[in-house]
């Protein structure tokens, strides 16, 4: 007999890319399928579920059928307490590598659940190929927003130049860069092109595109972190400047001495997490001469060192500005950073009307969500036309 969409119950398979950035949305997302009765299963290692493991014991309070399946990389296995793995890799390259030598340890686990659904990072095309063999969907999950995608898409195509400007086409605002941003280094570029047009194609083979989700913080491995907290305080609304570039982006030594010079310039208290080890070498700072003790001394600035509660500092609303994308291929000056930061924060009519259109924003991303939203109507679509979909499962 034929079951119902409504008396099917739902298995979903999530395998996100090892790297925070992608990873933690990801997560969301599954959380999310779990709150509408979906059973989720996330893939991962076992270095990288401790991350966000905490984060489920609210979710299975309150009955959400959510776990975690981990697997073990070579080089967790080579370490006699099993803790090592992805903290050492520093670059997409190498975890992207890393993730293809896991591929037969998740597809052996896939295939033994046989899931009626199979959402992946973009990173992991080869899971195409696993649900078609399957009969399966694979959603593709980007955690990047539409326009960043679309812009992405445009500027692929845009033929490297020295310093020419090149103003990306058909948007409502003129967003310029220099052609040489636009790439990678140009050792690297053919191994991305053959990399990125395999996602292309795997995208293609794909039913659906997931997108990040906008979801409330938590306060979980916040231990430690209390003392930024508490310092965001004691700040006027919107004075802080918060700046993160990520736990995958590496600046170069003289790219860090131009943002902490700007920054400190700028006269704007601010938060700038860095990477542990990023800012020194051996026992040399890369940072300019009691940077960090005039910072302390004056109430002006925070360094925090390896990982931020990041999602508790964004939503404080001493936060007014941030900064999250590194300059490319080439290194911003400190008088222009120093502008740059001194035009975001200052305190005039069209600074307090960008920030007004943030909060219209935030706030509208907020509804969407929110039970009877544009994106909470769209998921409960989503995972019943998953449900109305002919099953392979035995």
């Amino acid at each position: 007999m034929d079951q119902t969409s409504e008396s099917v119950q739902l298995e979903v398979i999530f395998i996100p890319f090892l790297a925070p950035g992608h990873m933690i949305p990801m997560v969301n997302i599954a959380r999310l399928f779990a709150t509408h009765g979906v059973n989720a299963t996330i893939i991962t290692t076992t270095f990288a579920s401790i991350q966000f493991h905490k984060a489920f014991t609210q979710e299975l309070k309150s009955g959400n059928k959510i776990t975690i399946h981990t697997v073990l990389s070579e080089e967790e296995s080579a370490s006699p307490q099993g803790t090592t793995g992805e903290a050492s890799f520093s670059k997409v390259t190498d975890l992207i590598v890393l993730m293809a030598m896991l591929q037969p340890k998740i597809e052996q686990v896939i295939r033994q659940r046989r899931p009626h659904c199979i959402v992946s990072d973009m990173f992991c095309a080869w899971t195409s190929d696993i649900a078609i063999s399957l009969g399966i969907p694979r959603l593709v999950f980007y955690g990047v927003s539409y326009l960043a995608h679309c812009c992405t898409e445009i500027v692929t195509g845009v033929p490297p130049g020295s310093e020419d400007p090149y103003v990306i086409p058909g948007l409502p605002d003129k967003i310029e860069f220099l052609r040489s941003q636009l790439h990678f280094n140009v050792k690297t570029l053919t191994m991305w092109y053959d990399f990125l047009h395999e996602l292309r194609e795997a995208d293609k083979k794909s039913f659906g595109v997931l997108r990040f989700n906008v979801e409330k913080a938590d306060d979980v491995n916040t231990d430690g972190h209390n003392s930024c907290l508490s310092w965001l305080n004691t700040k006027k609304h919107n004075s802080v400047m918060y700046i993160s570039f990520g736990s995958m982006a590496k600046c170069s030594s003289a790219q860090l001495l131009e943002i902490a010079s700007g920054l400190e310039a700028s006269g704007h208290p601010f938060i700038w997490v860095v990477r542990e080890g990023e800012t020194t070498v051996g026992e040399i700072t890369l940072l300019p001469e009691g940077l960090e003790e005039r910072m302390t001394e004056g109430d002006k600035g925070l360094i925090i060192k390896g990982w931020a509660p990041q999602m508790l500092i964004l939503e404080h609303p001493a936060v007014g500005g941030f900064g999250q994308s590194p300059p490319n291929n080439s290194t911003m000056k400190r008088g222009k950073i120093e502008k740059v930061v001194i035009r975001l924060m200052g305190v005039n009519e069209v600074a307090d009307e960008r920030r007004k259109r943030a909060k219209e924003y935030g706030q509208m991303a907020k509804r969407a969500v929110e039970d009877g939203g544009s994106s909470y109507v769209h998921l409960v679509s989503l995972i019943d036309n998953l449900k109305s979909l002919p099953s392979s499962k035995k």
